[in-house]
Order: C-alpha cells, then structure tokens, then sequence
C-alpha cells in the first residue's frame, strides 16, 4: 500500500481508542463514506465514497500545492477522515500492520532505534500546527526508512541514527536543546559538564548540525531528570 493516509486509516480502525502522550482519552470512528466518484485531489488514490473537495479542502488549508491530483473535484472518504480530526494534527503518529499510537518523544525515540515489522508510518509533531499523515511514507524496510518532521522527510538508519543521538543526549544531561541546536554553549555549563567532556561529544555532531538526522536526534532526545515529552 502507497498510501499513508489509507494506511494510517487502516491502523486507526484496528485500535480506534488510544491515549495520548499526555494520557487523554482518544476515539477514532470509522470513515464517513460519501457517494462521489473519481481520483482524491489530495492523496490520489481512486474513489467511490468521496466528498466534493470544497466539503474537505477548506480555503484555509495550508498545502494545495502538494495535491497529488489538483485538477479533481474530489476528496476520499480516508483524506476527509484524517482532516477531521484535531489530534492527527497536533499528535505525532506511528502506525504499523497491527496498530496506531500517538507516541511520546520517548516511545518515538524507541521505535526509530527498534522500528516495528513493515510496512509502518511516522510522523515526528513538532509544532503540533501542521498536517503529516499525507506528506508521510509507508516504509517497506526497518533497516533504512522515512520519518516525516513538520517540514521534512528524513532518511533513517538506526545504525547510524545511535551514532548521533548517543552524544546529543550526553550534552542534554547538562545542556539546553537550544544550546545544542545553535552550537552557542553557555561557559559556565561547559565547565560543569567537563571541556574534555564537551569537545569529545561535539565533535560528533558539529559536522551534521544543519541536517535532518540531527534535527530528529535532537527532537526525540531524553534526559530521566526532566522529561519533555510531548
């Protein structure tokens, strides 16, 4: 299946109720089925039980250019499902052959390290302001895959996504994400941390700073003593 949309869908309808990061209570009902035919404007998959495209696509909506069928009139019935929810928007998703999590950094982190049998889906929220499921990919391989951020796809291979988180979540023991973001260290918490310290764990991730690895590294980064988890 090509389709993110239908394939988180898919997930959502095997395990509709499902908790938050923050432990809310969420419940997903199946697909409202419309009676348009044709090919959805925004996903491009064939349709019977679509919706007129005005009915979904609303004039506030933020990416018209990334329809993948822009001279259609019409929306699915699965597009017009995963629109219609505020939590597939503000939530990060994992969704895999079995079921559909909207996971904490914590469990996201853990899922990019140890990735579910394919073909899965994730979608790494960072504003919680921006539809991912339709910009997504469905992945066919845990040994290199997709991750979608708010703005970006990143390539991941666990192997070498260790090699970059392991330094980044070192440095947060001490240091701010912001801090290690813009590479701008407050002296006062280098000397804490130890120099020796700081310019062994800087020196793995100077080079890739700009990058999309290091940009979902950074998001999904751990320390027990305070957690950010989203």
């Amino acid at each position: 299946m090509n389709c993110p949309t239908k394939f988180i869908y898919e997930a959502a309808m095997k395990t509709p109720d499902i908790l938050s990061p923050m432990d809310k209570k969420i419940h997903y009902n199946p697909a409202e089925q419309g009676n348009k035919t044709g090919i959805c404007w925004l996903c491009g998959c064939k349709t019977v039980l679509g919706y007129p495209r005005a009915k979904t696509i609303k004039d506030t909506f933020q990416n018209k250019d990334m329809a993948k069928a822009p001279w259609s009139d019409v929306c699915c019935d699965h597009c017009n499902w995963a629109l219609s929810f505020m939590s597939m928007r503000n939530y990060s998703i994992i969704a895999d052959s079995n079921e559909f999590h909207h996971p904490s950094r914590i469990k996201l982190k853990e899922t990019i390290l140890k990735p579910p049998e394919p073909p899965f889906v994730i979608c790494c929220a960072e504003s919680g302001q921006l539809w991912l499921h339709f910009k997504s990919k469905v992945n066919l391989s845990k040994e290199k895959f997709w991750v979608r951020m708010d703005k970006i796809d990143v390539i991941v291979r666990p192997s070498v996504f260790i090699q970059v988180l392991e330094p980044i979540e070192e440095l947060y023991k001490t240091f701010s994400k912001a801090e290690i973001e813009s590479g701008d260290y407050k002296s006062h918490r280098i000397k804490e941390f130890g120099l020796e310290n700081w310019e062994y764990n800087e020196n793995q991730i100077k080079s890739l700073r700009k990058s999309g690895i290091f940009q979902l590294a950074l998001f999904v980064a751990h320390r027990e003593e305070k957690d950010d988890s989203r």
